[in-house]
């Protein structure tokens, strides 16, 4: 088993997908992105990929709130995530990060005359919870953004700052 990446529109090893350190997404969060849970069936020999279309169609939504131009299809967007899965050779339960991002190495505050690249990555599915040692809840003192300020069903990735507030707090 190896790790792939589908990045710069080809099929590469994980460790070769890099991006710099100017990248403009990287300053300003002007990416969005999907999780996709890929539960393994055992018995026949698949994946189960867990909405997957329905994650393609917001994901694609996010890329035109950001003027993000990707040349996939939703259906396109399932065919690559079926062909990395086949290429990395997981047989076990997987998470598949599909990210659209502004990838021109630029300075300053703009949506517009920047370059937009895109990635897929897939990882093992570790539990989430460490639910043998409990789970602490509360209600956050952080709240989510409205939509009139950064459209949260876009999933944007500055906007998940805040979950990961949350989450500590918790």
């Amino acid at each position: 088993m190896s790790a792939y990446a589908f990045f710069h529109k080809q099929f590469m090893p994980l460790s070769e997908a890099k991006i710099g350190i100017l990248t403009h997404a990287l300053h300003y969060g002007t990416a969005c992105f999907e999780g996709i849970r890929g539960n393994w069936d055992s018995e026949q020999e698949r994946f189960c990929l867990f909405r997957i279309q329905d994650h393609y169609k917001r994901m694609l939504e996010g890329c035109r709130i950001l003027k993000i131009n990707l040349p996939y299809s939703v259906d396109d967007l399932c065919q690559l995530t079926r062909e990395l899965l086949e290429r990395s050779g997981y047989r076990e339960d997987v998470y598949i990060r599909p990210l659209a991002y502004k990838s021109s190495e630029a300075v300053g505050l703009r949506l517009h005359n920047l370059e937009d690249d895109f990635f897929i990555i897939v990882t093992t599915l570790p539990p989430y919870l460490d639910i043998d040692n409990g789970v602490r809840c509360c209600t956050s003192s952080w709240r989510r953004v409205d939509d009139t300020m950064i459209p949260p069903r876009g999933k944007i990735c500055g906007i998940y700052v805040n979950s990961a507030l949350a989450k500590t707090e918790a």
